[in-house]
């Protein structure tokens, strides 16, 4: 089982995103950080996601779309950059050892 742990305080992750959907009719924003091989890493779990678009979605899964970010890119989507400062504000806890990190984060 995976999943993600966010280090960001909650004001300031809503506060992020919620600037990002400035002027967007229906407001898409996923969190993203800097990374050195990608460019960005996006981990859709933290976002801004209108309820306007579920069937979209839902469409796009039964049709074979697995990578939602892929999805937020043809819905335009927009990105809160957050920077890494000692830690990645969205650590992904994927393996037991993963884990012992993250709580020693907190």
């Amino acid at each position: 089982m995976s999943g993600s742990l966010g280090v960001v305080p909650a004001g300031r992750l809503a506060t992020r995103l919620d600037l990002e959907d400035e002027g967007m009719t229906q407001p898409l924003v996923i969190a993203a950080t800097p990374d050195p091989t990608r460019g960005t890493s996006r981990p859709p779990t933290f976002g801004l996601w209108p309820v306007s678009l579920c069937e979209y979605l839902r469409a796009a899964r039964l049709g074979g779309v697995r990578k939602v970010v892929q999805w937020t890119d043809s819905h335009d989507g927009r990105l809160a950059m957050f920077p890494i400062d000692q830690v990645d504000p969205f650590f992904n806890v994927k393996i037991p050892e993963d884990l012992a990190q993250a709580k020693a984060m907190i």
